[in-house]
């Protein structure tokens, strides 16, 4: 039976009603009963399950306290009860010594909805804490049932010294030097550059993140070829998803796609100077590079149905 969260722990400041609830989760998640996950179907999950963890010195080390991180949207996937005797598993190995209930689950999480599927709710509610990016998060999350006690706002960052307008200029000339780019430029010199990211086409994704509002009106409103629009994801096949949808619904664009971002094929196809141009990039960015697409585009288009 694994108990590696500590049950008075979790239940400190918490009004009667929350600590009922908690209590009720604790016990139904960690009865002695094996939790069967198919880890095929888990983000990396064989590397999860082969869990090791290096240190350089050769000697145990002490904690006082443990922090496990969890990204809100695979703990459906691969619940807490799961892989914490992975996790333990991993520190025991490594010689990693903590106190008992100094082990802390946290996670980050937010909602395009007011509300969350109750499995997912649940699954947030066995962790020590999550944070979300805004209060809309923040408030999908308690009225799903996630006690208010665990749940804080953590805005997300930006590294000024990366993307900023103070280095737009310089880092909008050094990007030309890189073979993606260079032809983007060369080919759309005289073109509004449009840009969109999205993480994965997907499933749902493409039409949550509303992809096909954005081409429906770029063409529209762009037919002379006065534009150009770029959409960039690091999903494999995302190119192939657009592309096939593009060419049925919008016959008249010129697409073009990159596979890869620092080598181009010798030969590329001309483009039509009056006819709207949709440039798929799908490959990994660097932060570095995905900086300097920013710097390259003219305007950031992100026409989500929910974000």
């Amino acid at each position: 039976r694994w108990m590696p969260l500590d049950a008075k722990d979790l239940l400190n400041n918490l009004n009667d009603d929350e600590k009922m609830q908690r209590q009720q989760l604790v016990d139904r998640s960690f009865e002695p009963v094996p939790v069967s996950v198919n880890w095929a179907s888990v983000p990396e999950g064989e590397q999860i399950k082969a869990l090791a963890l290096t240190r350089t010195d050769g000697t145990g080390l002490r904690c006082r306290r443990v922090v496990l991180w969890l990204d809100g949207y695979d703990i459906e996937l691969c619940p807490v009860q799961a892989i914490l005797p992975v996790v333990t598993a991993a520190l025991a190995n490594n010689n990693i010594r903590y106190g008992a209930g100094s082990l802390k689950v946290v996670s980050r999480a937010m909602s395009d909805t007011s509300r969350l599927p109750q499995k997912y709710a649940d699954a947030l509610s066995l962790v020590d804490a999550v944070f979300v990016p805004a209060k809309g998060s923040l408030d999908a999350l308690v009225n799903s049932g996630v006690p208010a006690s665990i749940v804080g706002t953590l805005p997300m960052t930006v590294k000024h010294d990366v993307f900023s307008q103070s280095v737009r200029k310089s880092r909008r000339t050094e990007s030309v030097s890189q073979p993606a780019i260079k032809w983007l430029d060369a080919h759309s010199s005289s073109r509004f550059r449009f840009l969109c990211s999205v993480a994965g086409v997907a499933q749902q994704h493409f039409s949550r993140k509303a992809l096909d509002v954005l081409i429906k009106a770029f063409v529209e409103e762009f037919d002379s070829g006065a534009a150009a629009l770029v959409l960039h994801s690091a999903q494999a096949g995302s190119a192939t998803t657009i592309r096939t949808w593009a060419q049925t619904k919008h016959p008249l664009l010129t697409i073009q796609t990159f596979s890869s971002y620092d080598d181009l094929p010798e030969v590329l196809p001309l483009v039509d100077l009056h006819r709207p141009l949709l440039l798929l990039v799908e490959t990994p960015l660097s932060q570095d590079q995905m900086a300097s697409l920013y710097a390259w585009s003219d305007a950031y288009a992100m026409p989500s149905r929910g974000e």
